[in-house]
């Protein structure tokens, strides 16, 4: 897939960090280190503090902790930083209104990757392993699905929404802002594009800290990169974001999936029809994205579009 040549790296590198000879790149890692510290540890602590084990806790309450401690240590810092960072915060994020298009071609991509996700995770599951790591990864998989189910099982369709505003909006926010904002935008200021966009789909998928998962997560990182810079926008992304975790939801909802992931691949098929499936997926993936690609060629062609030649390089 070719990435855009024409685009140079942003020189929105705001004064307070020139002035200081701070690396751009030091300054959007060592953020993202604290970003880190402050949700998991304090945020965590926080949590614990409130309403106890998160095992035994009121859902309700362990939900509502939550969103506060995404909003509070996650988008605030990630604002705050990408403030430091730049003196042009518009043209680090990017507000252009995909079309309907877009979105749709968007949706089809993200379906076809979450299909090969599950692929992978199923194949993952098939290969041999000594019995006593094959039990501990088997624990640590049960716990975060638990701890999971938890938070998204309802009773009601008022519940589901609830839901849904918790474990796909928020985060789909919250996350985008962080890894498609700030660590984009700061690792773009001496990265070319692929590099960036790789970079931050990685890291996307090591702050989740669940290691079994890490493959598909950095491949579901990277396309959120992908759209991030074929868009301009960080709305695409934040659109593809909400619609990954709602697919989850809605599938854990009505049964259809329990793994949480929205597969539609029966979890008991043969080996070798999973190959042939994930190659048809593959297919699916490889056309959706071409047809991306030529739609936001023109993006690419005017160098004035929200930051254009300013913003990037390839």
């Amino acid at each position: 897939m070719d990435f855009p040549k024409h685009e140079q790296r942003g020189e929105t590198t705001s004064p307070f960090l020139e002035e200081r000879g701070i690396s751009p790149i030091l300054f959007t890692f060592g953020g993202l280190f604290l970003i880190l510290v402050l949700y998991q540890v304090v945020g965590g602590a926080i949590t614990f503090i409130i309403i106890g084990n998160p095992v035994t806790a009121n859902v309700n309450g362990l939900r509502l902790m939550t969103m506060i401690t995404q909003l509070t240590f996650m988008l605030l810092p990630a604002l705050l930083l990408t403030k430091v960072l730049t003196n042009r915060m518009g043209t680090f994020y990017g507000w252009r209104i995909p079309s309907l298009f877009e979105v749709a071609i968007t949706l089809l991509a993200l379906f076809a990757l979450m299909q090969l996700g599950q692929i992978y995770i199923t194949l993952q599951s098939l290969i041999p392993l000594p019995e006593p790591l094959k039990g501990l990864m088997d624990q640590f998989q049960r716990m975060v699905e638990q701890a999971y189910r938890m938070i998204v099982a309802v009773e009601s369709p008022l519940e589901l929404l609830w839901v849904v505003l918790i474990v796909a909006f928020t985060p789909a926010i919250v996350e985008e802002v962080t890894f498609r904002g700030f660590a984009y935008g700061g690792l773009l200021q001496r990265f070319n594009p692929r590099t960036t966009v790789i970079l931050t789909g990685i890291v996307f998928a090591l702050f989740h800290g669940n290691p079994f998962a890490l493959v598909p997560l950095s491949a579901l990182g990277i396309f959120f990169g992908f759209l991030r810079l074929r868009s301009m926008s960080i709305i695409l992304p934040m659109t593809a974001h909400f619609a990954n975790n709602v697919a989850a939801i809605l599938a854990y909802y009505f049964g259809f999936s329990e793994s949480l992931a929205g597969s539609v691949v029966p979890e008991d098929i043969e080996p070798g029809l999973l190959l042939q499936t994930g190659l048809l997926w593959l297919s699916v993936l490889i056309m959706a994205l071409y047809v991306y690609v030529r739609i936001t060629d023109s993006l690419h062609h005017s160098p004035d579009d929200l930051g254009g030649k300013n913003e990037m390089n390839g």
